[in-house]
């Protein structure tokens, strides 16, 4: 489980890519599917985001480095070769987390997937 500082820390980036992308909590939050009351709640950090809401945000915002989102190391927003290697993973069903910047950084974001859903397999094809 998180510790309540990561919660708010991943709130506090989510707030800061969905200002510099110009949208408001209620564009993001129709765009993902969630009311714009959970929304708000998951950028104050009342609520972590949980694994689905990560993998709409990598679908809604390919730019988003979610190893960024998820730990604050690194860059906000992926290289454009990045991006474009997300949008092939999400239309043809490819593990969007397998375009992370670096072996290390694949294995912090699996170890919090699994950390939060016990259940969680990596799978491959």
């Amino acid at each position: 489980m998180l510790e309540k500082q990561q919660v708010i820390e991943q709130g506090e980036r989510l707030k800061k890519v969905r200002k510099y992308l110009g949208f408001t909590q209620t564009d993001l939050a129709q765009k993902l599917d969630v009311t714009q009351a959970h929304y708000s709640a998951m950028e104050k950090g009342i609520r972590s985001i949980a694994h689905n809401i990560l993998m709409q945000l990598s679908q809604v915002l390919p730019d988003l480095d979610l190893h960024w989102l998820l730990k604050g190391e690194g860059s906000m927003l992926r290289s454009e070769s990045e991006t474009k290697a997300v949008l092939r993973a999400t239309q043809t069903g490819e593990p969007v987390v397998g375009y992370l910047t670096t072996s290390d950084q694949m294995k912090e974001v699996m170890e919090f997937l699994k950390s939060k859903f016990p259940d969680f397999k990596l799978t491959s094809k």
